[in-house]
Order: structure tokens, then C-alpha cells, then sequence
């Protein structure tokens, strides 16, 4: 089990989380950028108090040694139009994470909501679960050396670093604008 959260996410250059709504995923991915210390974060959501750049599909390649929180991204892959507007540079940016030394936290509700292209590199796969009463989200891990189990707990502390009911950026709102 890795005894940190950085523990986890350094050998994954792309981690999914997925679990319903409400189960704790963008919590889960917001304690996941304060507790790594990474310097360089890129979100497509606004972060209070956390020094980060909005996310911009058509900065792909220029983001370097960064944690990339991409929240809610079933929405905005999984837009067949859209998708075949960035296909080959998406693909490209994310079979290339690891040598840019990125990694890439996408949050959606379900894992096989995303195309398979995109689900196929996905390195961790982590479903959360919000026990509201212990202040706790449970996540189960699976990556290709096995399956964790993690209780991050206190998360509530979180909660000021993003506002819950914001929706994320569109990169269809970037590339039209």
C-alpha cells in the first residue's frame, strides 16, 4: 500500500477517479493536488488558495512536469464532434505523460464512459466512495500491480479549495473562442 498520497500518484501518469455523484471524486482529486506538493498545477476547474493555470486543450504539449486535474471529463471526451477535433493530439498528449513528466487525474462518474482509446491508458483506476459521517473517502486503487485500499480522512478540509458546483471549463468553449 503506498504510505503516501504522492506515493500514489507518481508512478500513475494517468489516474481516473469514478463514483457517482456526490461519492467524493473531485474531493478525492483536490486532497490529492494539496497533499503531492507537485509546484505546477493545471486544472480545468478554479482552485482558491491553490497556485494553478486553467486547463487549455490547445496548450497540450506545452505543459511540462505538471499535476492536471481534469474534472468531469466524460462530458467533454466522449463529444464525438469534439473528440474527433482533438483526437490525435489528445491521444499523442496522453501516450507522451510520462515523458513530459505529467500526470493527469481525470474525474467522471464512469469508468466505460470513456472512449476506448482514452480508457485503454489509463494507468490507475480509483472508484471513491463518501462516507459523510467519519469524514472519510474510501478509495479502492487498481493499477497494474494490484488493487490498494486508502481512507483519506478529514477531507472536509477540502472543500474550500473548489466550489462544489461549479462546472468545468469546456474545451468546446476553448476552441471556439
Amino acid at each position: 500500500m503506498p504510505e503516501s498520497i504522492r506515493e500514489l500518484i507518481l508512478p500513475n501518469s494517468l489516474i481516473e477517479i469514478h463514483g457517482r455523484m456526490g461519492e467524493g471524486k473531485t474531493l478525492s482529486a483536490i486532497a490529492m493536488i494539496v497533499l503531492s506538493k507537485f509546484e505546477n498545477i493545471v486544472s480545468n476547474i478554479n482552485l482558491s488558495g491553490i497556485k494553478h493555470e486553467m486547463f487549455n486543450i490547445s496548450n497540450l504539449f506545452e505543459y511540462k512536469n505538471s499535476l492536471i486535474l481534469w474534472d468531469m471529463a466524460e462530458f467533454q471526451i466522449n463529444d464525438r464532434k469534439l473528440y474527433d477535433k482533438i483526437h490525435d493530439n489528445l491521444l499523442g498528449f496522453l501516450e507522451g505523460l510520462k515523458e513530459e513528466n505529467n500526470h493527469l487525474i481525470l474525474t467522471i462518474e464512469d469508468k466505460y464512459s470513456l472512449v476506448p482509446e482514452v480508457r485503454d491508458l489509463v494507468d490507475m483506476s480509483i472508484i471513491t466512495h463518501f462516507d459523510r459521517l467519519h469524514d472519510v473517502v474510501k478509495l479502492r486503487a487498481k493499477s497494474h500491480s494490484g488493487v490498494d485500499y486508502i481512507n483519506l480522512g478529514g477531507v472536509s478540509q477540502y472543500f474550500k479549495y473548489y466550489e462544489t458546483r461549479e462546472i468545468p471549463i469546456s474545451i468546446s468553449e476553448v476552441l471556439n473562442a
